[in-house]
């Protein structure tokens, strides 16, 4: 339910989403067959995990990334370049996370 919205919020935004998954496997196959310029990853998925998804992701390339999430990620080891938007949060702090995580790598040296 919360991925339908945040999509509508996206498209309503003006995003293109190409995809929206529930499963660590679908999350880095959709990756693989998109291509996207940016993913929003939730570190919960109904099987796997967000964060496991993007490190098999970013073995391929570096994609920019936010994590949304209800916990305190500071323990985990994230690409320094991740973006985390904590839930809930505001339609500005969404616009906030795209723009950092897109400034950021742009900033990046070619990986």
């Amino acid at each position: 339910m919360i991925a339908i919205l945040l999509e509508d919020l996206l498209n309503d935004m003006g995003y293109d989403v190409c995809a929206t998954e529930a499963t660590e496997d679908n999350a880095v196959a959709a990756f693989r067959r998109e291509s996207p310029d940016l993913m929003i990853v939730d570190c919960h998925l109904r099987k796997g995990n967000g964060i496991a998804a993007m490190t098999a992701v970013l073995k391929d390339r570096f994609v920019p990334h936010i994590f949304m999430t209800g916990e305190d990620l500071r323990h985990h080891r994230l690409d320094p370049a991740a973006v985390v938007l904590k839930k809930p949060f505001l339609d500005k702090d969404l616009v906030a996370a795209i723009d950092q995580a897109l400034a950021t790598a742009t900033a990046l040296p070619t990986r």
